[in-house]
């Protein structure tokens, strides 16, 4: 589909254009939830070692599967090397590769009695490791427990048998996180890169609806499997200060959304979302005149299951006050005889009217001295 190689491009507008409307990336600095949904929060104070590990692990998990292939060819391949070489040297330093002249000439002179020949094979750390490759292909036989045929370990050096019991304790061990690895990938959520299914709007939208003010945005399921038990939320995070005079610098509050079935949501098509405005929301109180000024940031979130796979998904992104357009609506996708047009989906349009909000003083008073209200006229 076009739509899928021009979602992260510039939205289109349809019919009028407003004369205060410009078409700009947002120019905010700092946010929580990139539009892809990249989480941008990191914790500075954590160890080393663990701040390591974490970064290790969720860059496993997020990776894409040829990287992870990568890895885990790297790990059998370093810890076959990493222990061919141990027997290597433990051979070497047990004697079994270098042979004085005399032991040679003596080897060679009672090649013939098969009793001697035998005496002289026993007393090597590995049987039948001559080089290194002799001892890699030993390294793989025993991680894998292949086989060994001719090479094994004998009770001549304790060193060997220590090798060979670390080898099978972590050659099990490097399986088990190799399977949970491929595991955890194939049954995690979806939701980044190439599995991008759910889309939402590049803007949300702020005008009268039914004589409500209502913020808006479209959501669309480009995969064929739908997405079943699916659930949206919208959340925003803020500054407040309380009535002792703290300031919390990012207080999460609830939008409430309309329209749903229990909560949740059933869109084979491209679907509106919508959030009244009224004493109840955290965007009461806001104007047009202020929006530029405001310093918040809007998180919808979507969850569900695909009923082909059963995979689990979450999906979410963000809209900054700049990222809000007010007075417009939202052009409609027009079906076709090969499904909907998705061309049109970033596509707005001006409304004719001017949407006016006429809050009551006393209940405009009363909502922002309430704990769960931002105040939108003054910023902290």
């Amino acid at each position: 589909m076009d739509f899928i190689n021009r979602y992260h491009k510039k939205y289109h507008i349809a019919k009028t254009k407003d004369a205060n409307f410009t078409d700009r990336p947002s120019t905010r600095g700092f946010r929580f939830v990139d539009k892809n949904g990249h989480i941008n929060v990191s914790y500075s104070s954590l160890g080393r070692v663990k701040h390591i590990h974490s970064n290790l692990v969720l860059f496993i998990m997020q990776a894409d599967w040829w990287l992870v292939l990568i890895f885990v060819l790297l790990s059998f391949i370093i810890s076959w090397f990493f222990f061919a070489l141990l027997y290597f040297l433990i051979s070497i330093e047990h004697g079994d590769f270098v042979l004085k002249n005399e032991e040679q000439k003596l080897l060679d002179n009672q090649l013939n009695s098969t009793r001697s020949y035998s005496k002289i094979e026993r007393e090597k750390c590995v049987q039948d490791v001559h080089n290194f490759l002799s001892a890699l292909l030993f390294s793989i036989e025993t991680q894998h427990t292949i086989g060994y045929g001719s090479r094994y370990i004998t009770t001549e050096c304790m060193g060997g048998i220590l090798i060979l019991t670390l080898q099978s304790s972590l050659g099990y061990l490097l399986q088990v996180i190799v399977t949970q690895i491929v595991f955890t990938k194939l049954s995690r959520p979806t939701g980044k890169g190439k599995s991008q299914f759910i889309v939402f709007s590049n803007y949300a939208l702020i005008a009268l609806r039914n004589n409500q003010l209502t913020l808006t945005f479209r959501i669309v399921n480009l995969s064929t499997s739908q997405l079943i038990f699916a659930s949206v939320r919208l959340l925003m995070i803020r500054q407040r200060r309380t009535l002792e005079g703290e300031i919390i610098p990012h207080q999460i509050y609830d939008m409430e959304l309309a329209h749903l079935c229990n909560g949740q949501l059933f869109f084979p098509r491209p679907t509106i979302v919508e959030h009244i405005i009224n004493s109840r929301s955290p965007l009461y109180g806001i104007q047009r005149s202020t929006l530029e000024k405001e310093h918040f940031e809007i998180i919808a979130i979507i969850e569900g299951c695909f009923d082909h796979t059963g995979f689990s998904c979450h999906y979410r992104t963000s809209y900054l006050p700049d990222e809000l357009l007010w007075n417009y609506q939202f052009s409609p996708c027009n079906p076709t005889l090969n499904g909907y047009d998705y061309k049109k989906f970033n596509d707005v349009q001006l409304i004719s009217s001017h949407p006016v909000m006429n809050y009551d003083d006393d209940e405009l008073n009363d909502v922002r001295t309430s704990e769960n209200i931002p105040q939108f006229a003054t910023f902290i």
